[in-house]
């Protein structure tokens, strides 16, 4: 289905609910003698407005296209999966830390515990910020849903204070994990030059196609 198609089709539906209503309202309660004779615009009007607030969500639908509660499950698959990596990456590389390593061709065994304790940092940091997103939101849940129904002004402080934070919150919850492979990359470069550089590349482009996937969902 087209854009032009969804958008017709939204019309259409907004003026059948419209037309269902007027019927509602004038067949079983009929008017008084006195009616304003302005009624049915405003009543009109005012349909108009609450399924525009329905279809606000939509607001780049070329991209991406989800209703509030929809960004609200994503919301809270996403915490899930930052906190699942979080919790394994940091159990491994902090078992790393306290380990004997071999000697790294590079550089001497002090550079390559600093990369993993570097990793480590990162991870519990990625499971602290991802836990305390998802306690957030949990805890506002309605507030949260009622701000992304007006997502386009996310930006908005002063009209959406929770989403302003939240929005690039998201972001950093994304980039704190790929900022800890990237170390442990690092890590493994000191080994294995050829493998490292390979691990760094696909970690900084997941890291790119991360905040691009944000931008275009966002701005």
């Amino acid at each position: 289905m087209t854009l032009m198609d969804q958008d017709d089709v939204e019309e259409i539906w907004k003026a059948l609910v419209s037309a269902k209503i007027n019927s509602l309202v004038f067949q079983t309660r009929p008017p008084p003698r006195q009616l304003n004779p302005d009624h049915d615009t405003l009543l009109e009007s005012e349909v108009n407005r609450k399924l525009d607030e329905v279809f606000r969500s939509r607001r780049n639908p070329e991209f991406i296209y989800l209703r509030p509660q929809q960004w609200l499950d994503w919301y809270g698959q996403l915490f899930s999966a930052v906190i699942g990596i979080a919790v394994l990456g940091a159990g491994f590389t902090f078992s790393l830390i306290f380990s004997s390593l071999e000697q790294p061709f590079k550089h001497n065994e002090a550079y390559v515990r600093k990369c993993i304790a570097a990793s480590w940092m990162l991870f519990v940091l990625s499971l602290g910020w991802a836990s305390f997103l998802a306690l957030l939101v949990s805890v506002n849940r309605t507030r949260t849903l009622k701000e992304i129904a007006s997502k386009e002004n996310w930006y908005n402080l002063n009209e959406c204070p929770l989403l302003f934070f939240l929005t690039p919150s998201i972001l950093i919850s994304q980039l704190l994990p790929v900022g800890a492979f990237i170390a442990s990359a690092d890590a493994m470069r000191q080994y294995h030059n050829r493998l490292g550089i390979a691990t760094l590349t696909m970690v900084s482009l997941v890291g790119v196609a991360a905040t691009g996937a944000w931008a275009g969902q966002n701005m």
